[in-house]
């Protein structure tokens, strides 16, 4: 969580920057009051018997954020065009916002008030609108990569993958403050040889109802367990139980393998495979994103006119290539 919010607070970062230079535009153009860029090298600024000129900003500017900013207009008015936003993405795009909140209040101890006013957000409205272009290129990238997705990709994963679905019901004992992590393995151990000298299954949660959890599903190939209890309930045979503890972030259990169920097609599950395919494509290619955005500016005719802008644009896009 703290990598992921350190990364989005990258990106906030970069609207700060959009709004100073947005500012600075606005003055040097105003008129009959400071320089204007029709006339660049009007002075803009005096400090100390010294002139900065508008030509002098805006070059500078160009080059430090130049290209971050252009590139954030650039896909506005893109996706402005391909996307509108329902009703439910605005509640989506909200309760993102609202978790920002929660998060940088629980790690940081910042209000919104202040999360706003630390990233460049005059309002909250400004936050929203940087959130909805982010939700927009995100909606983008998976729908291009979802379109890019081919029979053949389907059907490498599942004979890679697909395992044949089957039940287990499982006992836990939680880990928690009065429970730590040695008692619960215990516990465990004491259940299993419990089992192991003949009590059944049934007689064990009746007599230990108290101190366990038990909780019965499918598991399947596209089942989102921790490994650890994936791969002990893939080696259990129908009507066997687990002979060792398992351990999972929640605590130790002990699974029982109920019975197998019937193996499924590729066509009967073809959008399950599809989302599968697609995380493992994002996985594999840690620039996937960037790499989408610039297919999406190419399919839009983007010409950049400006050399030094054209030239910082490539090399970025060099950089991920």
């Amino acid at each position: 969580m703290k990598n992921f919010l350190k990364k989005r607070e990258k990106e906030l970062k970069g609207l700060l920057v959009g709004a100073l230079l947005c500012l600075i535009v606005c003055l040097l153009i105003w008129p009959k009051r400071i320089a204007k860029l029709s006339n660049g090298e009007e002075v803009a600024i005096k400090v100390n018997g010294k002139n900065i000129t508008a030509n002098t900003l805006y070059d500078s500017l160009k080059v430090k954020d130049g290209l971050s900013i252009m590139i954030e207009e650039i896909d506005k008015i893109i996706l402005e065009n391909k996307y509108t936003l329902t009703e439910e993405d605005n509640k989506n795009i909200k309760q993102t916002a609202e978790n920002y909140y929660k998060n940088y209040e629980s790690y940081y101890q910042i209000s919104k008030e202040d999360f706003l006013k630390q990233h460049g957000f005059d309002t909250e409205e400004d936050f929203l609108k940087y959130l909805e272009l982010d939700y927009k290129r995100n909606k983008y990238v998976d729908e291009y990569l979802t379109s890019s997705i081919t029979d053949k990709d389907r059907e490498e994963y599942y004979n890679k993958n697909y395992f044949t679905p089957f039940t287990v019901e499982h006992i836990l004992v939680k880990t928690s403050d009065s429970v730590t992590k040695e008692d619960s393995k215990a516990k465990i151990e004491k259940i299993i040889k419990e089992l192991n000298k003949g009590t059944s299954w049934d007689k064990i949660k009746t007599k230990y109802k108290k101190d366990i959890t038990v909780e019965s599903f499918n598991v399947e190939f596209d089942s989102s367990f921790e490994e650890s209890f994936a791969k002990a309930a893939k080696a259990l045979k129908d009507g066997k139980y687990s002979t060792t503890p398992v351990e999972t972030t929640y605590g130790y259990h002990v699974i029982y393998r109920e019975k197998t169920l019937e193996k499924e097609k590729v066509n009967d599950i073809k959008d399950r495979l599809t989302t599968k395919v697609l995380t493992e494509k994002k996985t594999n290619d840690s620039n996937y994103y960037q790499k989408t955005l610039a297919i999406m500016r190419e399919e839009a005719k983007l010409e950049i006119k400006d050399t030094e802008l054209k030239k910082l644009y490539e090399t970025f896009e060099k950089s991920y290539k």
